[in-house]
């Protein structure tokens, strides 16, 4: 049974609120829902950018925590942003392109592709495509890309020179590229300040490397 005590409760997506991208199960709503009604406060703490991040029906989190720190929102409020900066973006999709790799830029309104992606797998449809930096800033000047992956085997060259601007989380597969300063566990200890509360205060749920600062900073990990 839930104990009634004012807890923040985070929790990761990919590999822990959902599995092999489906959305969460009955199950894991009526959990959180519980938990809910008995005064904890919920959020997902996701690598994902906002508009990666499907709709779940049945729940309503109080905020998100977003793009592995990049953004928050409690609510409709925005608590916090980090964006890259023009010669940020510019910088690594020359880069990206020189060493033929594939992946995304990730912002609040769009997931946007780059490099050589493949036009026929289906999960890559539903996603907007540039071929170059102009194609980006005539097409989307105005949106604010709160980080960026890169998607397919771990490409050293990439990851060392990115390290000189951003936290990179390597996973093998992929790599994130976060803005200096963001992680999970900075944005957790920011909305605990919201509330008015203390890191000890918080839970958090996660299965992956850019889990581990926000479990071992939570009071409970």
């Amino acid at each position: 049974m839930l104990v009634n005590s004012r807890k923040l409760l985070f929790f990761d997506y990919d590999g822990t609120l959902s599995y092999n991208d489906q959305l969460p199960s009955a199950r894991t709503v009526k959990a959180l829902n519980e938990a809910k009604s008995v005064g904890y406060n919920i959020f997902i703490c996701t690598g994902r950018c906002n508009a990666f991040l499907p709709k779940i029906d049945g729940i309503k989190f109080d905020g998100v925590v977003a793009a592995a720190g990049a953004r928050i929102t409690i609510g409709d409020e925005l608590l916090f942003e980090a964006t890259l900066t023009n010669e940020q973006i510019i910088k690594y999709l020359k880069l990206a392109d020189s060493k033929g790799l594939i992946g995304a830029l990730e912002g609040r309104d769009n997931m946007i592709l780059f490099g050589r992606v493949p036009k026929t797998e289906s999960r890559f449809s539903k996603y907007k495509c540039i071929s170059s930096p102009e194609d980006f800033f005539e097409r989307f000047s105005g949106e604010r890309i709160n980080k960026f992956s890169i998607w397919g085997k771990t490409n050293i060259g990439f990851i060392k020179e990115g390290q000189k601007d951003f936290f990179v989380v390597d996973h093998g597969h992929a790599s994130e590229y976060i803005p200096l300063g963001c992680s999970k566990s900075f944005r957790m200890k920011r909305v605990a300040d919201y509330y008015g509360l203390e890191i000890a205060d918080t839970i958090s749920f996660g299965d992956s490397f850019n889990d581990l600062d926000m479990l071992k900073a939570a009071g409970i990990g």
